[in-house]
């Protein structure tokens, strides 16, 4: 009787923490779940911010080329 009365004590020492190791975990994978959410929408900010750069860094190159264009306009009209 008093084997039977450790191991039902044992028993529930066991469930007892299975359920808290299971809670950790549930709380940790809501953890991890909101980190990768986290993470996604950095590097979608990210990529949004890269594709802008890249626009911007043509607008400038192309307005480069405009300012060259009007400044050798500007140098053969003086020429003439």
């Amino acid at each position: 009787k008093n084997r039977y009365a450790e191991i039902e004590r044992k028993h529930a020492t066991a469930e007892e923490q299975l359920s808290t190791t299971s809670a950790e975990r549930d709380a940790l994978l809501q953890d991890k779940l909101a980190l990768q959410s986290n993470i996604s929408g950095k590097e979608s900010a990210a990529a949004e911010l890269e594709r802008k750069l890249v626009d911007v860094a043509a607008q400038l190159a192309n307005s480069a080329r405009q300012l060259q264009q009007t400044q050798a306009e500007l140098r053969g009209a003086n020429k003439r």
